[in-house]
């Protein structure tokens, strides 16, 4: 096994997985937060306009291993309507939103891999 940090910091913890390979190129650490929307939106039906619901957030911290000190952070959301407990995320729906960024986490490895920022570093993806 590649070295790894396995003590994150920023009250990240260490993130196993298969992310088709590329979990060997990065040490990857995870963490989640609820946060209110910074974006208003208009509701389609009333035209009038609002701020988002707040969302649970997943962060993934991307370090590459040759150059550990080159940090990108991915960022993925589930909005309060999908949470399963309703308007409090729980521990279900931690499960469920690392579950649905599991894919859009291998192929954003994938961009980074390649030298270019993927969309979750610019802004949080909603999944």
């Amino acid at each position: 096994m590649n070295s790894c940090c396995r003590e994150h910091v920023n009250g990240f913890s260490h993130l196993e997985g298969d992310f088709g390979g590329l979990e060997n190129n990065y040490d990857l650490g995870f963490k989640f937060e609820m946060k209110e929307s910074d974006k208003p939106r208009v509701d389609p039906k009333t035209g009038r306009e609002g701020w988002d619901d707040p969302h649970l957030i997943l962060y993934i911290s991307a370090s590459q291993r040759s150059s550990p000190e080159s940090l990108s952070t991915l960022r993925y959301g589930l909005g309060r309507l999908e949470f399963v407990g309703g308007i409090t995320p729980n521990a279900e729906d931690e499960t469920r939103l690392l579950e649905k960024a599991r894919p859009w986490i291998k192929s954003d490895l994938a961009v980074l891999k390649s030298g270019r920022a993927p969309e979750s570093t610019r802004d949080i993806v909603m999944l």
